[in-house]
């Protein structure tokens, strides 16, 4: 949805931090009082920490490895903190938040 373009749904499903979706996304009608306020006092869970997805044509990372991989540890001093293995073709992860990194 380009910036200023509206949408209609009978349900949303949001995946971003409640205090971000308050502030970026206009909702009609408004949303219930208790709800913004909950939204706009809600802690973003890692908001510093950088994400990544990448998907390939096929898990080469598993040639050589008896599991899949899972909160590993990719490297004490670069840009990437931690990987996952999710399925066939996919890693995520987190991305370092130093700031030379960024």
């Amino acid at each position: 949805v380009e910036r200023n373009e509206s949408m209609e749904a009978d349900a949303v499903f949001i995946a971003c931090p409640p205090r971000l979706t308050i502030e970026k996304i206009s909702f009609q009608p408004s949303l219930d009082e208790r709800m913004i306020n909950a939204m706009k006092s809600c802690r973003t869970w890692m908001a510093q920490q950088g994400k990544f997805i990448a998907v390939y044509g096929s898990a080469f990372w598993r040639k050589n490895r008896q599991r899949k991989l899972y909160w590993e540890r990719v490297s004490v001093d670069g840009p990437l903190d931690m990987i996952f293995d999710n399925n066939d073709r996919i890693i995520w992860g987190f991305l370092s938040n130093e700031e030379r990194w960024r």
